[in-house]
């Protein structure tokens, strides 16, 4: 199978893109390379955005496995642009910190979205926006 997707999304773009690539590993495909970058946005732009201090890329080859969960719920926990850590922006970076650190879970918050990363589980776990109690399960 031949697949390629492009998304361009918010903060929690790696968490968007490893949901899309287990949809696609439930479809078949045996692998799925996921690629996140971002670059600083230029000062010339005269927008309200955070920007990143510098540029990264991340490149993983992801297979079907037992190691991780990820689960997405709603939030009523709006952190502000203004209180958001520096590196609240790097959601892959965040990430591969805590592949690195042994952490137990590793929690992400952005506007009405909250994303947990768990080791040792074998679901991903999906809980609807509008409705926090539906729930859907997919192995990976």
């Amino acid at each position: 199978m031949s697949e390629q997707t492009a998304l361009a999304v918010c903060a929690d773009g790696v968490e968007t893109a490893l949901a899309e690539a287990v949809s696609l590993l439930e479809e078949g495909c045996g692998s799925v390379l996921v690629l996140a970058a971002d670059d600083p946005l230029p000062e010339g732009y005269a927008v309200s955005a955070t920007r990143a201090p510098f540029a990264y890329a991340l490149a993983m080859v992801l297979t079907k496995g037992t190691r991780y969960s990820l689960t997405l719920s709603a939030s009523d926990d709006m952190p502000s642009e203004a209180g958001m850590l520096p590196e609240a922006y790097w959601s892959g970076l965040e990430w591969v910190r805590f592949l690195l650190n042994g952490s137990r879970e590793c929690r992400r918050v952005y506007r009405n979205r909250e994303w947990l990363w768990q080791p040792a589980s074998c679901r991903l776990k999906i809980s609807a926006m509008s409705a926090p109690s539906t729930t859907w399960y997919r192995r990976y």
